[in-house]
């Protein structure tokens, strides 16, 4: 079976009706349905261990992208079969795990197991249909691809017994899941199969010993199954797809609005290993609560399995949807279910890296799910871990280890697994330390620095100074501002800075305030309860003293010290210390949280009498209402007060700033932090590589980034790791390529941009990504046949500042790793596909005259991969570049033509290989000419063609005269008088 060929249908994915079908099993759907959320009931089982998976998933994700497309025709062409099987033989299929799955062949009605030959004749027809697709012969399926052939067998258990089903969950999140002996029988039985056996517990072979002959397995109760002998099955009845209000309760949106079935994403998995409750309730908490806690960290619960390991819960954060910061939430995730569960003994792993993500299954059985390295290693460490702890891999370790505790745990060395696995076991977030947050200086913002220190001033005054509001998109800058500002300051001020900053992840009420008050009162996790009372005392007594002895006026310093000691209480409550019998304890929900605020402003203002107070409010776009409200209160009526708020936040994605709820009368000083120019992309540049840059890699910086300080960083960071720079002759850092890949960082932040899109606007942005960083709206509609208002959907995306418009029609990405980022996270067969389309579209659309888009329509048929349309078009754009005297243009065209030409189209390579000449010779690029003249004067005696001879002996002597041999260029001139005369022409070259 060969599965290298495009099964991508011009681009389209596969029709949205199907990628919804069946993402769960009918099974469960009724069940929800009738509200029942557990049962058990008798079946015959499968266990179908697929070998051979790995190394053909290890072997093709090295080919990354493009890898990536035949993994994705790989499992289509492996499962489809296999899922298909399942579902004619009357099983369903409950989840795939890696390379494995488990099917499940209920008994229809409640019968004692003397009634259950018929499934177990159904459990049994499976087995041996999948065995003979994949073991033809009893030998391995083998499955050709461009990188190779691998070798695809099956393992196979089965087993009868009890299976239990539960549908956990609550609100609008559900998940389902099968254990019990049923399960557990065939996960065993498969675990001693060879590959091509088909291995029977002892509990269904009763029910199968007419159709099978066995032999023993040597201390097992089980038996291998030699040969068997069946009647055919009788047709099954057509799945029913479902309608997405049946799906939603258990399948994110996400992913039922999927436009294409795979990409490559930097996913972040979980898994974590639970020993198995006896009891439905138990597990249900337990899965209740990690699938509401990794909602709110924003990760997707996955799976829950069971089998001869235990279980299993995986949760996934990145897929479908990527956020900037996905190894984070991943472990805020597991640290949260670590501290509020306890129920169950739990260990987890977690990893992070590139993997395959898309629909996988069978049109009777599907389901979205992640393939790669990560998803083993993740399982591998759950596994190893002990009890109560967390492991993770390197590559997560990476992303943590600045703000997390990670203590190593050696290198595993895992079975299957050719490299070791290096293992840290994570605790709990550090305490943040700013100082040394930046290195080197900071280029291109000291316009900014003069306005904020002018705005700053009335506080070194003893008044307010009001709101200063930095504003940008991410990475443009602004907390290396606020933190250049901070560091002035620290030089010439005496002052407190207190950093509030807003939480991405879980946006609780007041969580910046708490974040402040936990550093200011000196409380720590690690600490016992009474010794953090003792901590917040200290601080706050210490607090009033210096109320109290301040040069403040009388009133204000009564004032104040009333107020802190009325509101001591809701100070500790923000800090979680509480007091039996405090006023905090005695008011309801809505006057405590009153009372919270005055309690914090009274505070500001103290700190206020003491030094002057710069409040730092960073990541305003991720403030909860709460905090809202606060800063409202906090900045009313405080003019003889000492202090100011800095706040720094992100553009929302239509353009507009975070207003601020603020009265009129409250100062503000709002700074947008633009891009940098071309002088400061190269100071930063030469500030991270130590030197001088060319003029070349500044253009490229400044076009690839769009000015991003932050994408400018990590782009020349990823260029430097790669090699990919080399000093120059001016000793100026040079490109030694014209291309770079968008870093990981820089493509976490735009995948993330791009993930928060409607799936319709994606798909038109993935779409006019393969168009280039500029294109035609009416191009784009051609290609989408408008089916989706395409220009429409062009204007909201400009709206969401993913373009901007050039003109009317004509539109350009705003950064190039935009575009870069979302094509690149599309599989090579949608790509080609998509090429196809566009270079059809264009065909259309300037049939009258195709000249002016020769270079583009060479373009898209080459990564459509049709040959003889990217050959036709590289040479008429070879013919053009060479009129126009774009001399290495035409090179490159010519040469690519050539590439593709087969070897027996004689007459079309000479032609070919004679506008090179020409072309080398106007270059003087004489070593080329020369190549070309011996295979030129190779392929016209090939030919037998006089007149061709002549052509390239005058070219010769016109070479030779060039080259100063004076007699050669006399002997190739009489050769071609000698062969013009011979093909009966007269030669007209001078």
């Amino acid at each position: 079976m060969n599965i290298n060929e495009d099964l991508s249908d011009n681009g389209n994915s596969r029709d949205r009706q199907t990628l919804m079908s069946n993402f769960i099993p009918h099974f469960i759907s009724r069940q929800f349905i009738n509200g029942a959320d557990h049962g058990d009931f008798q079946a015959a089982t499968l266990f179908v261990d697929v070998c051979g998976f790995t190394q053909l998933t290890e072997t093709l994700m090295r080919h990354k992208k493009d890898g990536a497309e035949v993994l994705a025709e790989a499992l289509d062409a492996i499962f489809t079969p296999l899922v298909q099987e399942v579902h004619a033989c009357g099983g369903l299929i409950p989840l795939f795990a890696g390379d494995a799955f488990t099917a499940i062949f209920p008994l229809d009605s409640v019968e004692q197991l003397a009634g259950m030959p018929s499934v177990s004749r159904q459990a049994l027809h499976a087995a041996t249909s999948i065995q003979a697709f994949l073991n033809p012969q009893g030998q391995d399926r083998i499955f050709s691809t461009k990188y190779g052939e691998f070798a695809i067998g099956v393992g196979i258990g089965l087993s009868l017994g009890s299976v239990q089903w539960g549908i956990p969950g609550k609100g609008d999140h559900y998940a389902f899941y099968f254990r019990g002996p049923g399960v557990d029988g065939c996960a065993r039985a498969a675990k001693v199969a060879w590959k091509g056996e088909i291995i029977a517990h002892d509990m269904i072979l009763p029910k199968i010993q007419d159709y099978v002959k066995a032999t023993s397995v040597a201390g097992l109760s089980c038996r291998k199954l030699i040969d068997c002998v069946l009647d055919p099955m009788k047709p099954s009845v057509p799945l029913e797809s479902f309608a997405r209000a049946e799906l939603l309760p258990f399948v994110p949106e996400s992913i039922l609005d999927l436009t294409v079935e795979a990409e490559l994403r930097h996913v972040c998995p979980i898994f974590t290993s639970f020993e198995e409750p006896s009891e439905h309730t138990l597990l249900h908490e337990f899965v209740t609560q990690a699938m509401t806690l990794a909602a709110q960290y924003g990760g997707h619960l996955h799976q829950i399995d069971f089998g001869d390991k235990g279980g299993l819960l995986v949760v996934l954060f990145g897929a479908p949807v990527a956020f900037e910061n996905s190894v984070a939430r991943a472990a805020e995730f597991v640290l949260a279910m670590q501290s509020t569960y306890s129920g169950l003994r739990w260990r987890a792993g977690i990893t992070f890296g590139t993997a395959w993500a898309g629909i996988r299954g069978g049109g009777e059985r599907r389901e979205y799910g992640v393939i790669g390295d990560v998803m083993n290693s993740a399982a591998r460490l759950a596994l190893r871990a002990s009890w109560g702890d967390i492991w993770a891999g390197q590559a997560a370790y990476e992303g943590l280890r600045k703000e997390y505790q990670l203590d190593e745990m050696g290198v595993l060395h895992l079975r299957g697994k050719s490299a070791p696995l290096a293992a840290y076991c994570l605790g709990g977030k550090k305490q943040v330390v700013d100082s040394g947050l930046f290195t080197g200086a900071m280029v291109g913002r000291d316009a900014e620095l003069t306005v904020l220190e002018k705005f700053l001033n009335p506080v070194f005054e003893g008044r307010f100074a009001g709101i200063a509001h930095i504003c940008a998109d991410a990475g443009m800058g602004k907390t290396r501002l606020v933190y250049e500002l901070r560091q002035r300051l620290c030089l010439q001020r005496d002052m407190s800075w207190f950093l509030c900053p807003a939480d991405e992840i879980l946006r609780q009420s007041l969580n910046p305030f708490k974040y402040f008050l936990r550093q200011y009162f000196h409380q720590s996790p690690d600490q016992s309860l009474a010794t953090n009372k003792v901590s917040f005392d200290a601080v706050f007594e210490t607090l009033l003293l210096h109320v109290q002895n301040s040069d403040a006026e009388a009133d204000k310093i009564i004032h104040l010290t009333s107020e802190l000691n009325r509101t001591r209480s809701f100070l500790g409550a923000l800090v979680d210390l509480h007091w039996e019998g405090s006023l905090y304890e005695r008011l309801d929900p809505k006057l405590r949280l009153e009372n919270a605020l005055a309690a914090f402003k009274a505070l500001i203002k103290a700190e206020s009498l003491r030094r002057p107070v710069i409040l730092q409010l960073e990541d305003l776009h991720w403030l909860d209402d709460d905090s809202g409200e606060f800063l409202t209160a906090l900045t009313r009526n405080v003019a003889a007060y000492a202090f100011v708020v800095v706040c720094t936040s992100r553009y929302r994605d239509e353009g507009s700033r975070i207003a601020l709820n603020v009265d009129d009368t409250v100062p503000q000083q709002i700074i947008d932090l633009i891009r940098l120019d071309l002088k400061a992309i190269n100071d930063l540049a030469c500030e991270l590589l130590g030197g001088g840059i060319s003029e070349e890699l500044e253009a490229f910086l400044a076009a690839k980034t769009g000015g991003n300080p932050f994408f400018v960083e990590q782009l020349l960071l990823d260029l430097r790791e790669r090699g990919v720079l080399r000093l120059d002759t001016g000793q100026r850092w040079a490109l030694q390529a014209s291309e770079a890949k968008v870093p990981t960082k820089i493509g976490a932040v735009l995948i993330a941009r791009l993930d928060r899109l409607s799936a319709q606007i994606k798909e038109v942005v993935q779409t006019a990504a393969v168009l280039g960083r500029e294109f035609e709206v009416r191009l784009l509609s051609q290609m989408l046949h408008d089916e989706h208002g395409v220009p429409e959907k062009v204007k909201e995306a400009e709206s969401g500042r993913i373009w901007s418009a050039l003109s009317e029609i004509r539109y350009m990405f705003r950064h190039t790793m935009m575009r870069d980022a979302a094509y690149d996270m599309q599989l090579q067969a949608r790509l080609r596909g998509l090429h196809r389309l566009a270079a059809e579209a264009m065909e259309q659309m300037y049939s009258s005259d195709f000249s002016p888009h020769y270079v583009d329509l060479a373009y898209h048929w080459g990564r459509a991969e049709v040959a003889d349309r990217e050959r036709y078009y590289a040479e008429e754009a070879g013919k053009q570049a060479a009129a126009q005297y774009a001399i290495h243009e035409a090179v490159a065209y010519f040469s690519r033509a050539l590439d593709l030409l087969p070897e027996d189209k004689t007459i079309d390579r000479y032609d070919l290989l004679m506008a090179r000449e020409r072309v080398a010779a106007m270059q003087g690029d004489r070593e080329a000419q020369a190549r070309d003249l011996v295979a030129l004067e190779g392929l016209a005696d090939s030919l037998d063609d006089s007149k061709k001879r002549a052509k390239v002996a005058l070219c010769r002597a016109h070479f030779a005269e060039a080259t100063g041999d004076f007699p050669a260029a006399i002997a190739a001139g009489e050769a071609a008088i000698a062969f013009s005369r011979a093909s009966g022409e007269r030669c007209s070259e001078a």
